[in-house]
């Protein structure tokens, strides 16, 4: 499903024997900056206090010429 970060969502619990399989996609507008020195995910280099969001974890989807 697709929705707003925000919206209160779940799914009910899988009763078979296979996991679950789920992928998450978070996007944010071109300009946002991290707001923590700590990583933001498991496994990935922190992006310091007011750096621009970027990097492998958070690559820019489309490039918009103006």
């Amino acid at each position: 499903s697709f929705h707003h970060g925000l919206t209160i969502h779940g799914s009910f619990e899988n009763n078979s024997p296979r996991p679950r399989r789920a992928a998450v996609v978070n996007a944010f507008l071109d300009g946002t900056k991290s707001d923590q020195d700590e990583p933001m995910l498991a496994g990935t280099e922190p992006i310091p206090v007011g750096s621009p969001m970027g990097g492998t974890f958070y690559p820019m989807l489309k490039e918009t010429a103006y």
